[in-house]
């Protein structure tokens, strides 16, 4: 295995053991040099469940792929420490527990909303989270 391709694994191996036991973990696969991505079967199953019209494929281009260097930088000041926060915590979801989200958003001090939904309440519930935005946005 060349340097890279180790750097790679080791890396993927890295973001694998950091998430939940899940099985959608194991849709996670190399997608490119120096990026993982979920495969269409994983994004179908365990990113966008709740929209069953929607094909995998077309969700990919707005989910992206994740660059493996991201893992190791590191974050000098977050913005939510100094500026207001909001948080949608989507539930149940089958790629990250709706606890640790619930906690994340209570670290931020984020105004929070519940959404019975997969990953992307933006998609399967649109009005709703269009009015967490604007709700939002008047707050400002």
């Amino acid at each position: 295995m060349s340097p890279p391709a180790r750097q790679i694994a080791a890396v993927l191996r890295r973001l694998v053991e950091s998430l939940s036991a899940d099985a959608w973990r194991a849709e996670i696969k190399p997608y490119g040099e120096g990026y993982v991505a979920l495969t269409p079967d994983g994004v179908r199953k365990h990113f966008v469940q709740d929209i069953q019209r929607m094909k995998p494929t077309s969700c990919l281009p707005r989910r992206g792929r994740w660059r493996l260097k991201c893992f190791g930088d590191k974050i000098s000041t977050a913005a939510w420490r100094s500026k207001p926060s909001w948080y949608i915590v989507a539930a149940p979801r089958r790629n990250h527990s709706p606890e640790v989200e619930r906690d994340s958003a209570k670290r931020m001090r984020a105004k929070t909303s519940s959404s019975k939904s997969s990953h992307v309440p933006m998609l399967s519930q649109p009005a709703a989270v269009a009015e967490f935005i604007a709700s939002a946005a008047a707050s400002l």
